[in-house]
Order: C-alpha cells, then sequence, then structure tokens
C-alpha cells in the first residue's frame, strides 16, 4: 500500500524525505504543534519585609483553646462527606476542572484509574 493512501494525523511524516536534516525539521515541527503553545515561565520573588509571628507551642495552650481550633473526628467526617461526589465525578470521566463547588486537589489518590 503507498504511503499517501494511510490516514494519518501528520500525513508528512508518511513521505519520504532525502536527508535526515528534512525528517528532523518535520519531526520538531510536528512536536511543537502537539505540544500547544508555550506557557510563559513562572517565577518568585521575596518582600523585602518580613514578618515574623510568633506561634504558641500545643503544649503551652489552654484545653480550651486546643478543643476550639483543633479538627475532631466528626469534622473529618464531614470533609470525607463533602468531596465524595468529586471524586465519584474524577472516577467517571466527568470532572471538568476545580469550581466553587468542587477541587481536586489532594484527592489524586482516592479514585480508581
Amino acid at each position: 500500500m503507498p504511503a499517501t493512501s494511510m490516514r494519518s494525523p501528520h500525513p508528512q511524516l508518511l513521505q519520504v524525505h532525502d536527508t535526515p536534516m528534512e525528517c528532523e525539521t518535520i519531526l520538531r515541527s510536528v512536536m511543537k504543534k502537539a505540544s500547544g503553545p508555550q506557557k510563559p515561565r513562572r517565577h518568585i520573588r521575596f518582600n523585602e519585609t518580613v514578618t515574623v509571628r510568633a506561634i504558641i507551642h500545643i503544649d503551652d495552650m489552654p484545653d480550651e483553646e486546643i478543643e476550639a481550633i483543633w479538627f475532631h473526628k466528626q469534622d473529618f467526617q464531614e470533609m470525607k462527606a463533602a468531596f465524595i461526589p468529586t471524586v465519584r465525578m474524577i472516577s467517571r470521566g466527568e470532572y471538568m476542572g476545580d469550581n466553587e463547588h468542587h477541587c481536586a486537589r489532594g484527592l489524586e489518590y482516592r479514585h480508581k484509574a
């Protein structure tokens, strides 16, 4: 069967090329198109003003304060119940990205691939 009769998303790769350089140029062009537009490079910078806050150690906290700020078993049960619909969406392939109702961050290990 002639190469031109094959279906391919990149028909130029099926043509016969004379030089390795020509093949490499076409391959780079195809790979660049496949990878999509390049994202701008991220960068970070640090503020010249540094703020330091003292944090009280748990051993130095009164029991009432620990009770007020620490998660309880019921809190974890409510969190788990809240993320179950998102995990189900991910597992069914229906998840379309984060929004005000669903966030997949940290749930990667909770769904079947």
